[in-house]
């Protein structure tokens, strides 16, 4: 990806698209589609994790609930 090439970023971290507030989108008069919004599976985070540890890239994953001592380091 040549985009992780040219990003000069220190860290990037990887969170999984969800659905969970899907049911807002009624109530505000906005349109959810799945072509826009899909959920991350996870041979598909995985595949994204292999291509920052080839570039060398410093990335953590799972979202809030972790903290950067689980940062992963190349």
């Amino acid at each position: 990806m040549e985009i992780v090439d040219k990003a000069e970023i220190s860290r990037v971290s990887i969170l999984p698209y969800h659905s969970i507030g899907k049911h807002k989108y009624p109530k505000r008069v906005m349109i959810y589609s799945n072509d826009l919004f899909r959920t991350s599976t996870q041979d598909r985070l995985d595949i994204i994790k292999k291509i920052f540890d080839k570039k060398g890239k410093d990335y953590n994953s799972g979202g809030a609930k972790y903290n950067t001592r689980y940062t992963h380091q190349i």
